[in-house]
């Protein structure tokens, strides 16, 4: 896993978007300053569209947030 920053805003855009639990939810935000922070993703944006890189990122978040998330 290696810094960078497209990698970084779509794993944590993907993560909000899978396991947000609403408005008010932490991981909403994550979609929310992806956005502002100019990461557009397309209506087909998935897990097809991470790079090696960005999975990586994804994977580790959900390895360390395993217990919190709702599956």
């Amino acid at each position: 896993m290696f810094f960078d920053r497209f990698d970084i805003l779509s794993a944590y855009w993907l993560i909000g978007s899978d396991f947000h639990s609403g408005m008010s939810s932490k991981e909403y935000a994550y979609m929310d300053r992806a956005e502002k922070a100019g990461f557009k993703p397309g209506a087909m944006f998935g897990w097809h569209s991470l790079t090696k890189n960005a999975k990586e990122i994804y994977q580790a978040w959900v390895q360390k947030n395993k217990d919190s998330t709702c599956w």
